[in-house]
């Protein structure tokens, strides 16, 4: 985003336009680049904050056995800063994107809840999950 600051301010001092409403070209050209990957980032960040820590471990360990983890670290189209491709691949993956979804509509019901573990109950473990589907 520095890059279409730049560019933006220097649009801007050029025309010799410095108004709230020229600099406001900035905030749309971030917001086009980013925005999906800001709602992406949010909705997988939802449906984590209420997996327990073996949930997410008992996900990482299935996606160790069959290589997936690998083939996420050498994807060409996976980086460190965008992580929306990523997420893409996690939740296109047979058994990860599954279970990640059958997690998504239970957040409806999380915010009537006052106890997350009324949803996922400690003794759950995700190979469970995984024989419900």
């Amino acid at each position: 985003t520095s890059e279409i600051a730049a560019d933006a301010l220097k649009q801007a001092l050029e025309e010799d336009k410095l108004s709230a409403n020229r600099l406001g070209a900035y905030q749309k050209e971030w917001k086009a680049l980013l925005s999906n990957e800001l709602e992406v980032g949010y909705s997988a960040r939802r449906v984590f904050e209420y997996l327990g820590d073996n949930h997410i471990t008992s996900l990482i360990n299935q996606a160790s056995v069959n290589g997936f983890v690998a083939e996420l670290a050498y994807s060409p189209d996976v980086s460190f800063d965008w992580h929306s491709s990523m997420i893409g691949k996690i939740m296109g993956h047979p058994t990860l994107g599954i279970v990640l979804r059958l997690a998504n509509p239970l957040l409806a019901r999380m915010a009537k809840s006052p106890a997350p573990d009324e949803v996922f109950a400690p003794e759950v473990s995700m190979a469970e999950f995984g024989t419900l589907v």
